[in-house]
């Protein structure tokens, strides 16, 4: 008899555990975890995007920490904003992240926190992604090889000697020129005088270009002059923003700015184009990221599409304008524009 009891509760015992643990297996298999990355193949210096989804019943909270500066094998470049839906069962988790080294990467699982209603909290990771980035230098080339100068030519023959009835028609010829710049020079300046000089005022796009064209012609920049070269990306940006739009955009911070710009009526894709430019300066100059010469050469380039594009007028500039400049579609464009990012 007091076997059949011990049994009895055994089995009882038995059922229960079963249940309970059935249930919490049944509560973490409604929360559901995905990480991606935009791609797979980068080059040394590509902007890869790194996005978590976490979904779960309604009335459940999820959460996931702060990534540091460095994720596994790559860097985090940029935190982006995160997005919740409607009914708040699912959110998004977006970065930016940025390769430094050629291989076989690898970003690293994310741990991802969870909390029912009544309180029951667990964690969940996400898969760990691998991203193969190759050397932009061609194969079969070192990249640093210094190769010898070639020989000095030799000339043959006797050296050219100008004649001298030559030097004399050279000679007369130049104190005819200057002899009739002087009296060019006295017939302006008495023209001057009798009539008003109007100044001509420069536009903030055409001080733009030139402060742009003249960091063009420096050539693109090495790690030592990289914070001078980005340094002056963002001041041409923030003082032409100044000048066009008449708020202080040299003295707010980059997330102060997007208000102001917002504030100011500018189009909300010119704002991110904008936002984006000086993200990325900031993070040379205080994050000490290092990007790579063909990254640097892009940034001049969207420097001076976004001088472009907001000089245009209101009817001929738009969202559609921006995401080409920033190296997307019209299409990409609008599918954002639909789903509210």
């Amino acid at each position: 008899m007091r076997v059949f009891r011990f049994l009895s509760r055994l089995g009882i015992l038995s059922l229960a555990i079963l249940i309970s643990t059935g249930g919490g297996a049944a509560q973490q298999a409604r929360v559901t975890v995905e990480a991606r990355v935009t791609q797979d193949q980068a080059t040394v210096g590509d902007r890869i995007g790194f996005e978590i989804t976490v979904r779960t019943p309604p009335a459940w909270t999820a959460s996931v920490p702060d990534l540091p500066l460095r994720v596994g094998d790559l860097d985090l470049v940029e935190r982006l904003s995160n997005q919740v839906s409607l009914d708040g069962t699912e959110r998004r988790y977006r970065y930016v992240l940025s390769p430094f080294y050629v291989g076989d990467l690898w970003v690293p699982p994310v741990k991802v926190s969870y909390r029912a209603p009544d309180g029951t909290q667990s964690f969940v990771y996400t898969d760990a992604l691998p991203v193969h980035v190759v050397s932009v230098i061609p194969a079969g080339d070192p990249g640093n090889a210094v190769h010898d100068l070639l020989p000095q030519a030799e000339l043959s023959g006797e050296p050219f000697v100008f004649p001298k009835e030559f030097a004399i028609t050279a000679g007369a010829v130049a104190s005819a020129m200057l002899a009739l710049l002087l009296i060019v020079r006295r017939l302006l300046r008495s023209a001057g005088q009798r009539r008003a000089v109007r100044p001509v005022l420069a536009s903030a796009e055409d001080l733009a270009r030139v402060a742009l064209d003249h960091l063009s012609a420096g050539g693109l920049p090495t790690r030592r002059t990289l914070k001078p070269y980005y340094g002056t990306l963002a001041q041409v940006v923030r003082r032409y923003l100044t000048e066009r739009y008449a708020f202080p955009a040299i003295a707010l911070t980059t997330s102060e700015m997007e208000e102001r710009m917002a504030r100011a009526g500018l189009d909300r894709w010119q704002a991110r184009l904008v936002s984006g430019l000086l993200t990325e300066c900031d993070s040379v100059h205080y994050a000490q990221y290092i990007p790579a010469q063909q990254r640097a050469e892009h940034d001049l380039s969207l420097a001076y599409e976004i001088i472009e594009v907001m000089s245009r007028p209101a009817d001929l500039g738009g969202g559609e304008a921006v995401a080409v400049a920033a190296g997307g579609s019209a299409a990409e464009a609008e599918s954002d524009k639909g789903q509210g990012k």
